[in-house]
């Protein structure tokens, strides 16, 4: 699936947004290859967030097309596995 070239990736939370430093537009050649652009992007943000201390997976990242529909969500909660130390035995 051919995405428009003004698809961009758009970090929002509570109905607030703002955008991650890479939010310019980009084509995917397909829904896969987006899906791994939002996953890669996702971890990017939790990775900074955690190397400050705060990581808050109550947020998503949403893929709009060039006409503002979201065509793809990811909440923060599913971009990663956390595993808790009693977990780990």
């Amino acid at each position: 699936m051919r995405r428009s070239d003004h698809d961009h990736l758009l970090f929002s939370s509570s109905g607030r947004r703002r955008h991650p430093p890479r939010s310019e537009g980009r084509e995917f050649d397909s829904r896969e290859a987006l899906q791994r652009e939002t996953l890669k992007e996702a971890r990017s943000i939790i990775s900074n967030d955690a190397l400050e201390g705060n990581v808050n997976l109550s947020y998503h990242l949403d893929v709009e097309d060039a006409f503002g529909n979201v065509v793809h969500r990811l909440p923060f909660e599913d971009a990663v596995k956390v595993i808790r130390g009693d977990a780990a035995g």
